[in-house]
């Protein structure tokens, strides 16, 4: 069986898809991994994960895709009934090369993206990719074109 690529992902790009771990920063903000690793390590009990399942994520996803897994899970933890055993499934997926952090990465995205075009268009019809003071998310061509691909299964 094939594995998923193991992709790195910008920074930036996590924290735009996730910017809740930002609360959990120490002084709000989030500069580098370390810090994102210890607003990890600040979520972890706040959503119920064990110490062990949160070893196993980092020992089968390693430290900086185990964050970004557990930021994604903190971002969606109002549509998640039970954070300790979506993290273990996806460690076991990561443990056979089944889980990538990319998609779910771009699955908040596109969620966002989503849930933004109704204001848009009452707006005056503005594009994604035009920021304003309103702290809208700016987005490339080439990253919208990319989201909004049919996926391909």
């Amino acid at each position: 069986m094939r594995s998923l690529p193991k992709r790195e992902l910008p920074l930036g790009i996590v924290l735009d898809a996730c910017p809740e771990i930002r609360e959990l920063a120490q002084g709000g903000a989030i500069r580098h991994w370390r810090d994102l690793l210890a607003a990890a390590e600040l979520a972890r009990p706040m959503l119920g994960i064990s110490p062990s399942a949160w070893r196993e994520a980092r020992e089968a996803m390693g430290e900086q895709h185990a964050a970004i897994t557990l930021a994604a899970i903190y971002q969606k933890s109002g549509q998640i009934n039970n954070a300790r055993g979506y993290l273990r499934s996806l460690t076991d997926r990561a443990k056979e090369g089944q889980f990538s952090t990319w998609p779910m990465v771009m699955a908040l995205l596109r969620a966002k993206l989503d849930a933004q075009r109704p204001v848009d268009k009452q707006d005056g019809g503005r594009s994604y990719g035009e920021a304003d003071a309103g702290g809208r998310l700016q987005v490339s061509d080439s990253l919208l074109k990319s989201l909004q691909r049919p996926k391909s299964r």
